[in-house]
């Protein structure tokens, strides 16, 4: 659980952007994570697009591999 859902994320967004019209915001994605699905991507695009972020590391993810001790 990440202790906050979506709508109350977009809130602090709407909020910050009332108070602080020129706020540059950004944020780190991955996408492509074990067991998401398409509409869990479509969600992280519509996101993206909503929020309108001014930058983004956007990673697809991949499995690292353990190194020997």
């Amino acid at each position: 659980m990440k202790g906050y859902t979506r709508e109350s994320y977009l809130e602090l967004v709407h909020q910050l952007r009332d108070y602080l019209p020129g706020a540059t915001l950004t944020s780190d994605f991955i996408t492509g994570f074990c067991g998401e699905t398409e509409a869990d991507h479509l969600q992280t695009l519509s996101l993206l697009h909503e929020v309108g972020y001014n930058f983004a590391y956007i990673f697809a993810y991949s499995q690292r591999q353990v190194r020997p001790d």
